[in-house]
C-alpha cells in the first residue's frame, strides 16, 4: 500500500516578518563541516527575514549544511549582544550570487531572550520606516 499523505509542514508558532541584521558563526561542534574563507572574522553577515518562538528564516551568502549548529549574534537592548544557538533544518539556494535561505530552529537555551530581542528590533525598524 502506498502512503498518500502529503508532506505537510505544520508550524507550532506564528511567524513574524522582519529584516534584522545578524552575524552567524559556526559552532565548534560543526567546524569540520564548514570552512570559511581565510580572513573571515567576526562571523558571516546574514539577515533574519522571519521569526517565531520555535525558529527563524534567514538569508546568507554562505552555504551551511542541514544539521549544522550555528551561533547567531544579534543586538539586544542597549549595547548588549545576544548569542543564540540555532540548528539548520532547511537550506534553499535563492540566487547565483550566491544566496541561501536557511530555515533554522532555536535551541532551547536562550530561545525566549532571542525571541524578545527580535520582537524589539522588528518593532524599532517598523517605527523608523
Amino acid at each position: 500500500m502506498t502512503d498518500t499523505t502529503p508532506n505537510l509542514h505544520v508550524r507550532r508558532h506564528e511567524r513574524e516578518s522582519c529584516d534584522i541584521a545578524v552575524d552567524v558563526i559556526v559552532a565548534s561542534s560543526c567546524a569540520s563541516q564548514v570552512t570559511l574563507a581565510t580572513g573571515a572574522t567576526g562571523g558571516v553577515p546574514a539577515r533574519v527575514t522571519d521569526f517565531s518562538l520555535g525558529g527563524l528564516g534567514m538569508r546568507a551568502g554562505v552555504f551551511f549544511p542541514k544539521g549544522c549548529t550555528l551561533i547567531m549574534r544579534l543586538a539586544g537592548g542597549g549595547a548588549r549582544l545576544i548569542e543564540v544557538r540555532v540548528k539548520v533544518r532547511r537550506v534553499n539556494m535563492t540566487d547565483e550570487s550566491p544566496g541561501y535561505y536557511l530555515g533554522v530552529s532555536l535551541e532551547e537555551d536562550g530561545r525566549e531572550e532571542a525571541f524578545e530581542a527580535m520582537n524589539a528590533l522588528a518593532a524599532r525598524a517598523a517605527r523608523s520606516a
